[in-house]
């Protein structure tokens, strides 16, 4: 038991100084999204990363390209690297309009725990799909600029 505290005890501290690397790329109506975890270690602070990205459609969903996972035993031992289908890793958490904004909140799991092992994920490539989309607005209201600049990832370019 206690030898398990300590281990979630490293989980807990130390992932947080991996070097991440999330980007946001909007193509036609699809946001294409990378991420990468360099210097994998097996302890983090946190174990999600939520983003919330602008795509005018109501209903959205993830097709993965990529993902690759780092695995190690619960006692941090590296075991190997492996290839993963990723629909564990990343999901839709929410999808809301606010105003003229259809946003979709996007979460990442950093690491699975299964059986003896850990899966940390290491890198990811997927798209975000509009399923239904809409008509973009005319106008954006200027006093939600603000808001929406420092909330949603792909606003520069959505």
């Amino acid at each position: 038991m206690k030898k398990i505290i300590i281990i979630i005890g490293i989980l807990i501290c130390s992932l947080s100084f991996a070097n991440q690397l999330l980007q946001f790329e909007n193509v036609a109506d699809n946001v294409l999204v990378h991420f990468e975890m360099d210097n994998i270690q097996m302890n983090q602070t946190k174990n999600k990363i939520n983003k919330i990205v602008a795509i005018p459609s109501k209903n959205v969903k993830i097709v993965v390209n990529n993902c690759q996972v780092s695995v190690f035993t619960k006692d941090g031992e590296f075991i190997k690297n492996r290839s993963d289908s990723g629909e564990n890793f990343v999901n839709i958490e929410d999808s809301f309009v606010m105003r003229e904004l259809f946003g979709h909140k996007i979460s990442i799991t950093l690491s699975i725990e299964k059986d003896e092992n850990i899966s940390v994920l290491k890198n990811l490539d997927f798209e975000i799909k509009p399923q239904n989309l809409e008509n973009y607005p005319e106008k954006i209201s200027y006093a939600f600029l603000p808001i929406y600049h420092s909330v949603i990832e792909n606003f520069e370019n959505s």
